[in-house]
């Protein structure tokens, strides 16, 4: 305890009580040893509440970090889903353009096959009859016989081209009207996924491709 302290609390005495007290007196140790076991613990509740504020702003800094470090992470991940969720969607319009491309060949194929066998057959049939009324009759009348019959052959595999060049055309028709409204889809379903997603969601979902 300093002097001045000392002298202040003898004064008071003094003035108020009429009692006069020497420097040495014990009261002094008193308020000393008071003083001491205040110190001792206040100090650390006045040294904690000096730190408070520091504390405080590191965690206000921590969380403010926490929170921006969130957003950039939802951020990229919106990114990479809408990346992955294009490449799919390419991917399978790819995969169905290719499946509608083999779809229309295999058709047109079929039929070109089963009309060739059908004019073989047919071909090879009369081709029998005439070489049987060949054999069998020698007169001017067969000959003229198998002449009317070779026309009719001739005319006949005439006819087959002609009918296979029209299948084959209507074929080649079929595809490409396929693959123009498949582009057209295409193109559609591109530029309805480009829209926002306010704007997707008022559309009917038949739309939109899965």
């Amino acid at each position: 305890m300093d002097e001045v302290f000392k002298d202040e609390i003898r004064s008071r005495l003094l003035l108020e009580h009429g009692v006069k007290l020497s420097g040495d007196d014990p009261i002094f140790s008193y308020f000393i040893g008071q003083q001491v076991v205040l110190d001792r613990f206040t100090l650390p509740i006045v040294e904690a509440m000096q730190r408070l504020p520091g504390e405080l702003e590191k965690s206000l800094s921590k969380v403010v970090f926490a929170v921006e470090e969130a957003e950039r992470t939802a951020e990229t991940l919106m990114h990479e889903t809408k990346g992955a969720l294009s490449a799919l969607g390419k991917f399978e319009v790819e995969a169905a353009q290719e499946r509608l491309k083999g779809s229309v060949e295999a058709s047109v194929s079929e039929l070109l096959t089963t009309a060739l066998q059908r004019a073989n057959s047919d071909i090879t049939q009369v081709e029998r009859q005439a070489k049987a009324l060949s054999n069998g009759l020698r007169d001017t009348k067969t000959s003229r016989l198998n002449m009317v019959l070779a026309i009719a052959l001739i005319g006949l595999m005439g006819l087959f081209s002609i009918g296979l060049f029209l299948l084959y055309s209507a074929g080649s028709r079929n595809q490409e009207a396929a693959n123009y409204w498949f582009d057209r889809y295409s193109g559609q379903q591109e530029a309805l996924k480009s829209l926002p997603p306010g704007v997707k969601k008022l559309l009917p979902n038949k739309l939109l491709a899965e």
